[in-house]
């Protein structure tokens, strides 16, 4: 494994890591009925993108969460458990965007 690692013309070094995380633009969808929770949500993950670039759109309900999520392409969604209409679990079976998106449920 040693070997394997010090082979730089099999790996990219760390610094070519880097660049390319610097270069990477991830796509963030906050699915929350509370716009305090969303703007929270927003906010750390704008303060920790040290190296890549966010691009952030918010849902406030199931019924957005609908529209959006098989629209666009996500890396990211920050889905709440509980929301009117629609709760996360219910949101999640709508999901039929073959690139389908890293979901990290979140309650208040």
């Amino acid at each position: 494994m040693y070997s394997s690692i010090n082979n730089t013309k099999n790996h990219m070094n760390l610094f070519e890591s880097l660049e390319l995380l610097q270069r990477k633009k991830v796509k963030v969808l906050v699915v929350d009925d509370d716009k305090i929770s969303r703007t929270l949500i927003k906010t750390m993950m704008m303060k920790n993108s040290l190296y890549f670039e966010l691009e952030i759109d918010e849902a406030h309900d199931g019924k957005e969460w609908m529209d959006m999520i098989n629209l666009w392409t996500y890396d990211v969604v920050f889905l709440d458990y509980h929301m009117p209409r629609m709760n996360g679990i219910e949101c999640l079976k709508w999901i039929t965007n073959p690139n389908k998106p890293n979901v990290i449920m979140v309650t208040g």
